[in-house]
């Protein structure tokens, strides 16, 4: 995946965009775009614990935590920034980091292929 967000969603403040994730769970076309999909539970829950909305509510607090560190560091997130998401199983917080950085400038990686494969069918944006 690799499409920029409309402005109806790149403007959205990290509480609507969390909303908007936790609906694109079971409603994967929002505002004409077409969000990446869920892996099953099961699989999701052996990477973070978790699941579906859960999951998203957890990976916010690690979003904000970030964009805070970012910007007290002198580097706010825009959308020139560059994420690494290390370790990035089903692409959780690639997501998070769609708005607000070009999807040209996410990265996951992870040292199993299979999710990352995962990540790929389901349209994970960024470079995987």
């Amino acid at each position: 995946m690799s499409s920029q967000l409309p402005p109806a969603l790149l403007n959205q403040t990290d509480e609507q965009w969390l909303e908007t994730l936790i609906t694109s769970i079971d409603t994967p076309m929002i505002e004409g775009t077409t969000f990446p999909g869920f892996p099953n539970k099961s699989l999701q829950a052996t990477y973070v614990g978790s699941s579906n909305h859960k999951a998203l509510e957890e990976a916010t607090l690690f979003h904000a935590y970030m964009k805070e560190q970012a910007a007290s560091a002198g580097k706010p997130v825009t959308p020139n920034s560059n994420f690494l998401d290390f370790g990035c199983g089903w692409g959780r917080f690639l997501r998070f980091f769609w708005k607000g950085i070009a999807p040209g400038n996410l990265c996951g990686c992870d040292t199993n292929p299979m999710i990352l494969n995962t990540c790929a069918e389901l349209g994970v944006p960024g470079h995987l």
